[in-house]
């Protein structure tokens, strides 16, 4: 839990390159969709622990360059964040100018492997809800998010499995989000 090296705050360190940032930014600014939606395998959003970086290889670690994807956010839009498979579910505002206290700009929806055990211990759960602007995580369970989407509200229901070591095993809903067009906040509608 040390603090986060120097390197992690270099504006030449990149997760995209130079290219693909610039595409992003530039297909963003363009949109005049309802809601844009960035599908991508890292988390997004700042889970950051004290400062500490708890995982260079995501976002967290490639913070500059983070921060001008967000700051290109439109708060009067809907950006989405899809993350893939980090072996836990979580849910998530993502602000513009400091987290916890800045202005939402987007939501972000972290969906869990179905089918291989987890990475991260569950009795941390409480210090991962507890980062400001996580909304929900579940370690104990894998499974999916079924996405049902509309013009007015974005819902994201966390399906998850009994057990990955069962077949046939027991589906269950842990919990559903929802999100307003034009609030870029997420409410749990149900969990």
């Amino acid at each position: 839990l040390d603090p986060a090296c120097a390197e992690t705050f270099d504006p030449d360190r990149t997760m995209l390159g130079d290219e693909q940032e610039q595409w992003l930014l530039d297909t963003l600014a363009a949109s005049t969709a309802t809601w844009n939606v960035i599908g991508q395998q890292t988390i997004f959003g700042d889970v950051t622990l004290g400062g500490a970086v708890l995982n260079y290889d995501q976002w967290d670690g490639y913070q500059v360059e983070r921060n001008r994807i967000v700051d290109s956010f439109d708060a009067t839009t809907n950006q989405v964040v899809l993350t893939g498979d980090i072996h836990f579910a979580g849910a998530g505002i993502i602000r513009s100018g400091g987290r916890g206290t800045g202005t939402p700009v987007g939501v972000e929806f972290v969906a869990t492997s179905i089918s291989s055990g987890g990475l991260v211990n569950p009795a941390v759960t409480d210090v991962v809800k507890a980062i400001p602007d996580v909304v929900d995580a579940e370690l104990d369970h894998r499974g999916y998010i079924l996405h049902t989407v509309t013009h007015d509200t974005w819902s994201a229901e966390y399906r998850m499995v009994t057990s990955v070591k069962t077949p046939d095993s027991d589906v269950f809903v842990h919990a559903t989000y929802a999100v307003q067009a034009g609030t870029n906040l997420m409410t749990i509608a149900q969990g």
